[in-house]
């Protein structure tokens, strides 16, 4: 009884920290699209039908490659192809070439209400952002094979994932006034919530990625900083400049974490009975132009911020 009371003290915690409501089923039953540039590219049109499975018509050229939001190599005539699906979990549907089963399903997976995913199942890409419309839409012609489109949407982040990152800073906002035990403690709750909206595929945003590289940031191991380097990476890959830093700073953290040196000079400790320092620092590794690119202070700058350090309280 003591474990299971643990146990459900950990939950409550967890849901006052995110504040995550229980979430009604969407309904993805409409006009949906796929728009490169302010032209047409894909179209889905999806109703159930009378035995309650899913129907539609999903509409695209015959070629079509896609790499980080962008589309090429675009040519070919309109694919029409009818589609039926089933459910396979809330906000999630399976569908299949009705004339040919053979060729592979497609996941249609909800985000928001006016918004999905569209991936082939097990091809290994990433998922194309569907919005949905009020009227049927046609795909447009003319694309210019060796020509790259830009997809016109960006995906949406996720509301939960950044009440997780507000508290996370709202948490530090006043250095002095910290119990670090109790911000472990949500830390860790943090970073588990985090973790299971990424492996339930719940963060597609370049900011979600940011948000969350910084939770795993402010871990306690060298594997959550390797974590969280990754995650600053995707947000960089989906477009959100911001992380450049945060790239940099999960990297130093990770290698000073496994006993390596750092190499931008983002961290900055002050070990028991002596001052501030950034060591173990490989200072030449990097140049000033390169941590210029990536968003960290020059050398000397790093040390002008160092050394006012010196003067604080010794904690």
């Amino acid at each position: 009884m003591g474990y299971m009371r643990l146990v459900c003290a950990a939950l409550a915690c967890l849901m006052l920290l995110t504040g995550a409501p229980a979430s009604a089923a969407l309904n993805p039953a409409g006009y949906w699209v796929l728009k490169a540039e302010g032209r047409v590219l894909t179209t889905l049109d999806l109703q159930r039908g009378k035995d309650g499975s899913w129907v539609g018509t999903l509409a695209r050229p015959a070629n079509v490659e896609s790499f980080r939001g962008s589309f090429y190599n675009i040519s070919g005539p309109v694919s029409e192809l009818r589609v039926s699906g089933k459910e396979v979990g809330q906000d999630k549907l399976e569908l299949r070439i009705a004339s040919d089963a053979s060729r592979g399903a497609f996941l249609f997976e909800m985000v928001d209400r006016d918004h999905a995913a569209l991936n082939p199942v097990g091809a290994g890409v990433a998922a194309w952002m569907l919005t949905r419309t009020a009227t049927a839409q046609k795909v447009s012609d003319g694309w210019m094979a060796k020509e790259m489109y830009d997809a016109d949407a960006k995906w949406p982040s996720n509301q939960e994932m950044t009440r997780i990152f507000e508290q996370d800073q709202s948490a530090r906002q006043n250095p002095n006034a910290i119990d670090w035990a109790i911000v472990s403690r949500d830390d860790n709750l943090r970073r588990q919530r985090t973790k299971q909206l990424l492996d339930a595929g719940k963060l597609r945003s370049g900011e979600d990625y940011f948000h969350a590289a910084f939770i795993f940031q402010h871990g306690g191991k060298p594997e959550d900083y390797l974590m969280a380097h990754t995650l600053a990476i995707i947000a960089n890959a989906r477009g959100w400049r911001d992380s450049t830093w945060i790239a940099a700073a999960t990297l130093d953290r990770y290698l000073q974490n496994i006993g390596q040196r750092q190499i931008y000079g983002t961290q900055y400790r002050s070990p028991a009975g002596s001052g501030p320092t950034q060591e173990p620092y490989d200072k030449m590794l990097i140049s000033d132009a390169l941590r210029a690119a990536i968003g960290v202070p020059p050398l000397a700058e790093q040390e002008q911020r160092r050394k006012p350090m010196e003067t604080q309280p010794k904690r």
